[in-house]
């Protein structure tokens, strides 16, 4: 549920649709909204579970290191 939320509002703020968004940046910006909507924080993995439903992820290399990534649409 907070994911679906978090989501909406991510989308509304981040113009950048059809681009991919990082795990480590995502979980900033989770951390940052839920503070500021009075929401308790979860652990991420409850997040990204909810969010693999939402929208596409893939697995991407970055300066030699893998990270998850969440496509912003």
């Amino acid at each position: 549920m907070q994911a679906a939320k978090f989501w909406q509002i991510l989308r509304e703020t981040v113009a950048l649709p059809g681009h991919y968004m990082i795990v480590s940046d995502l979980e900033t910006s989770y951390r940052e909204i839920a503070a500021r909507e009075g929401w308790p924080v979860l652990r991420w993995a409850e997040i990204g579970r909810e969010m693999a439903g939402i929208t596409k992820r893939k697995r991407v290399k970055l300066q030699g290191k893998k990270h998850v990534a969440y496509l912003l649409r």
